[in-house]
């Protein structure tokens, strides 16, 4: 059965008697507001709009047949919109028609998810935070406007039709697409593209097609600007993703390309090298992970190798989370003045420091805790280098954190003490440990 809303009035027996409020199971329509609220609604047969703004309001996973705007008075402007409350709301229906004289009825779709079978709009088409799938058996135009603004969107066109020409997205004007992601097909093999020429920023467009001369399917997905892939993009055996210059995705865990895939910057294919920063990720006590990226690539790829630990010259293994142990001696001080010689770890580098700190605070994998450990400083330490700059303040970067060695006097013995290497000081100075100061 047909819902008819005539210039704002609703046309149909199915009411509450209120002069203001028509409801059916699950919707209702607001005259005052011109609204048709769905929430979890399954309305059958078409609902037509007349002469006046509509928007309709989605909760919840909502099914409708048709849904027809049409304009009869050419000197006014109308638009229908369909808004999904940030996607909380979906709908799936059959197509969606604005009709005007000649261009002046408008479609609006606004934070929803929408299924319709295509869009045929006589005036401007506004996608916007939306995520829109269009597919049809029986059309090769399947979403058609004046105008068509894409913006912060998912959209996916599909014409499975092997009977008609034409473009799946067309447009009497240039196409603007914005921070979204298209993927657009047609499976009749023809001369023309599959959409109208558009203008793409910070986006990425699928296009796939057959062949008009050798019948085989082609898949190429084209990426302008930083853009953000809405849903996960597998690039298949055969088929190709090209960036143009400058672009990348900021997400690339959410893109695969398999093995057969090509990848393009400027039409020029791209070599994956070693050639860009190395980074180290920690793994185990005994291993951990060489990240090594690929230089000006867009995807970001980088190349893992597992390498077993191995100490540098400043005590730390490249990973930072591995430290050179402090060299314990059991015959060189006496740390209390009672004439015997005490166990003592001596600290030359700024890794025995940190692997120390560790064996006091409980904080070493593998190792018992000893908060009453001893340690004296066999060389100058230095952890961060300028740290400050001339007028005291910190300087911005990457410093290695420190956290201090113990927290509590323990009898006449005051707690370790050292420099806090990140904090702001008055000291004009690099962090500096004196040799000469004895770590209790």
């Amino acid at each position: 059965m047909s819902k008819i809303i005539d210039n704002g009035k609703f046309q149909n027996n199915e009411v509450s008697g209120n002069d203001t409020i028509y409801q059916g199971t699950n919707w209702y329509y607001d005259r005052t507001k011109n609204q048709l609220v769905l929430d979890g609604a399954s309305v059958s047969g078409t609902i037509s709009s007349f002469n006046g703004n509509l928007a309709i309001i989605l909760s919840g996973t909502n099914t409708m047949g048709m849904i027809q705007s049409s304009l009869t008075d050419g000197q006014i402007e109308q638009t229908l919109e369909i808004n999904g409350s940030n996607y909380n709301g979906s709908l799936s229906c059959g197509t969606i028609s604005t009709v005007g004289n000649p261009t002046n009825s408008n479609l609006n779709i606004i934070g929803a998810t929408l299924k319709p079978s295509l869009i045929d709009c006589n005036g401007s088409v506004t996608i916007k935070n939306s995520h829109v799938v269009a597919n049809n058996m029986d059309d090769s135009n399947l979403i058609r406007g004046d105008e068509i603004n894409i913006v912060d969107s998912y959209v996916e066109a599909k014409a499975t039709t092997d009977r008609y020409e034409g473009e799946v997205i067309r447009s009497n004007q240039r196409i603007n697409v914005s921070g979204s992601q298209i993927v657009v097909s047609r499976a009749l093999d023809c001369q023309k593209p599959v959409l109208t020429d558009a203008s793409f920023s910070n986006s990425v467009i699928t296009k796939q097609w057959k062949d008009a001369d050798t019948k085989e399917t082609v898949t190429k997905t084209y990426v302008y600007g930083k853009a953000t892939l809405k849903e996960d993009l597998t690039i298949a055996s055969g088929e190709s993703i090209e960036f143009e210059s400058g672009a990348s995705i900021t997400n690339p865990e959410k893109l695969t390309l398999a093995d057969g895939a090509s990848l393009l910057v400027d039409g020029e294919e791209h070599t994956h090298n070693k050639d860009g920063d190395v980074t180290y990720t920690w793994k185990d006590d005994k291993e951990h992970i060489k990240n090594v990226a690929c230089k000006d690539c867009p995807i970001g790829y980088v190349t893992k190798e597992t390498e077993t630990h191995s100490i540098g010259e400043n005590g730390f293994c490249a990973c930072n989370e591995v430290y050179q142990p402090a060299d314990l001696t059991t015959d060189k001080y006496d740390m209390d003045g009672d004439g015997s010689k005490d166990a003592v770890y001596e600290i030359s580098n700024a890794g025995q420091l940190y692997w120390f700190a560790g064996l006091v605070n409980g904080t070493l994998s593998g190792e018992t805790q000893n908060a009453s450990a001893n340690a004296v400083l066999t060389a100058d330490i230095v952890v961060n280098k300028n740290v400050l700059k001339s007028d005291g303040t910190v300087n911005e970067g990457t410093f290695k954190e420190w956290t201090p060695i113990g927290n509590t006097c323990n009898g006449s013995y005051s707690p370790y003490t050292l420099v806090y290497l990140k904090v702001k000081t008055t000291q004009s100075v690099d962090c500096i440990l004196s040799k000469r100061i004895h770590l209790r």
